[in-house]
């Protein structure tokens, strides 16, 4: 039987291979001419997405049946850092000034997603590795971070008293955490203003 960690690299190779068909599946789709080629294609990528799924499905009840965990205690011990590393960062700077909503780029809350990234990477980390998040603050910015702090926190509690049964289970967490984070992206999208930074 295969260990843990080669399990949860397939798991994750197949979910990469799933996401590229999918997009290769969406692209086709979006063709304003589909001729019988294209629609050949998208039959093609549509059975290899299934026989991938059923593939990972197949993974997914190895892992659940798994007894060992190191590679999960791993990832968790990484995203426990991680959380308490950004939820001190969002905070108003030594001087006062508060987080830059766009972290230095054009896109309008971009902070959000570089916590995504972040998140991401550390899932990803088979060594229970997790990145230095640093945020850079804007005079006169107007980013209010206390939502996602508050949301954070209460994930962060979740985290650190539950006992992930294997790496499914912890995966579905990471996907919730990631899910709420979105959601108060876009609500703050929804409320900026014009020319908001």
């Amino acid at each position: 039987m295969e260990n843990e960690a080669e399990l949860i690299r397939k798991f994750e190779e197949l979910e990469e291979k799933i996401f590229e068909l999918k997009y290769k599946k969406q692209a086709l789709e979006g063709l304003t001419k589909q001729d019988e080629d294209v629609r050949s294609d998208i039959i093609k990528t549509n059975t290899n997405i299934e026989q991938l799924q059923s593939e990972q499905n197949e993974i997914g009840n190895l892992l659940q049946g798994v007894d060992e965990k190191g590679m999960l205690n791993k990832k968790v011990s990484a995203l426990r850092r991680l959380l308490s590393e950004i939820i001190a960062h969002l905070r108003l700077s030594k001087t006062g000034l508060p987080l830059s909503r766009n972290q230095g780029t054009i896109v309008d809350n971009f902070i959000y997603g570089k916590i995504l990234t972040d998140i991401d990477w550390t899932f990803k980390s088979e060594f229970g590795s997790s990145p230095v998040p640093e945020f850079f603050f804007q005079s006169g910015g107007d980013f209010n971070h206390n939502p996602l702090k508050k949301y954070l926190q209460e994930k962060q509690a979740a985290l650190n008293s539950k006992e992930f049964d294997n790496y499914l289970d912890f995966r579905t967490f990471v996907n919730d955490l990631k899910g709420g984070i979105k959601i108060i992206w876009e609500k703050d999208n929804s409320n900026l203003k014009p020319n908001s930074k």
